[in-house]
């Protein structure tokens, strides 16, 4: 889902088809996300649908990165955090953020 506020876009997506499978022991999940939005942003720029941007969920963390929010989950820990993503133990989280009419995202929480 693509929409703008003020002059930012954004594009809105699930987070489990960015074309990229997942992660390590070390960087964990941002590896594969990060390579996953530039090929998303690649695709979009290609087809006139760029986006300034990307969020997500599926990852069960919550992650502010420089192109992408992605968001934990609303439920907490469950089985597929657990095996299929081996993601670390977190509180249920959702990402909450200001955007200024011409500055952008100017502050952000995680509630």
């Amino acid at each position: 889902m693509r929409y703008r506020i003020f002059s930012q876009r954004y594009l809105a997506l699930h987070g489990d088809m960015l074309g990229v499978k997942g992660g390590d022991g070390i960087i964990g999940a941002i590896g594969p996300i990060m390579r996953g939005e530039v090929k998303t942003r690649g695709q979009a720029a290609s087809s006139g649908r760029d986006y300034d941007v990307l969020l997500m969920g599926h990852w069960h963390q919550e992650l502010w990165l420089p192109r992408a929010i992605v968001a934990n989950s609303l439920k907490g820990f469950d089985e597929f955090a657990k095996n299929a993503l081996r993601a670390p133990p977190s509180e249920p989280s959702q990402p909450l953020w200001f955007v200024h009419p011409r500055r952008g995202i100017t502050s952000r929480w995680s509630v």
